[in-house]
């Protein structure tokens, strides 16, 4: 988001953010289900401290 700030307003990123990255993600997550098909996955809603799920297959 920093990135795209330097062309448009907070608002706008944010806006946009909401509409199309995040109904996408949850397109691609109920289609795919990526996480069915993995064997670890990386939580990282904090970047500074992820936390690794490992799952037995």
């Amino acid at each position: 988001m920093i990135r795209e700030r330097r062309v448009s307003s907070r608002v706008e990123v944010e806006r946009r953010w909401r509409e199309r990255y995040l109904p996408a993600q949850q397109f691609y997550f109920a289609t795919v289900r990526p996480t069915d098909q993995v064997d670890i996955i990386v939580h990282n809603d904090e970047p500074r401290q992820p936390v690794w799920e490992t799952r037995a297959r």
